[in-house]
């Protein structure tokens, strides 16, 4: 079974002062394990792949929400949380604990792969609805045809229409 520590210097689940991480792993991509916690085991072979970066929002930004890359930072740090139809660069590992991830803390940004996110609550969502950002890095159902901006993920389960549910989905990007 592979190890779950991604990275000499951050792991799955795992915040830490970002000037303790040295400026040449900030970027860096590294594999994303299908997995609940840390600690549980593999939930599959699937394999997606996150990046090591600095909260630079000014705020703590939680576990499971969509995020923009800040300006001149491009995968790096974040910028912010995306907001309702914008593109989402990435979701914050599902694994943080609670306190979320701190301004000026560094954590893994999923980028590609399977990842928990959170609903909107807007809407029940099926196992392949297309979602996109909604407020404040929250997902929803994208109804519109085609494709209305903020197109960034699959449902992998269903949920019922409640406001702040992590569930698994499959992000893709924008």
């Amino acid at each position: 079974m592979p190890d779950n520590n991604v990275n000499t210097q951050i792991s799955q689940g795992v915040t830490t002062l970002g000037t303790r991480i040295a400026p040449s792993v900030l970027g860096q991509k590294v594999p994303y394990q299908h997995r609940l916690t840390p600690s549980s085991p593999l939930l599959s072979g699937q394999v997606g792949e996150a990046v090591v970066v600095i909260n630079d929002s000014g705020g703590t930004l939680n576990a499971g929400q969509h995020i923009r890359w800040k300006d001149g930072y491009y995968g790096t740090r974040i910028g912010a949380a995306a907001g309702a139809g914008e593109p989402s660069d990435g979701v914050i590992d599902h694994m943080i604990p609670s306190t979320g991830v701190l301004d000026d803390y560094a954590c893994l940004v999923v980028v590609s792969g399977l990842v928990r996110m959170i609903s909107d609550g807007a809407s029940s969502l099926a196992i392949h609805d297309v979602l996109k950002t909604a407020a404040s890095g929250k997902v929803t159902k994208d109804s519109a045809t085609p494709s209305s901006n903020g197109k960034c993920a699959k449902a992998t389960e269903t949920v019922t229409n409640v406001d702040g549910t992590m569930f698994w989905g499959n992000f893709v990007g924008p």
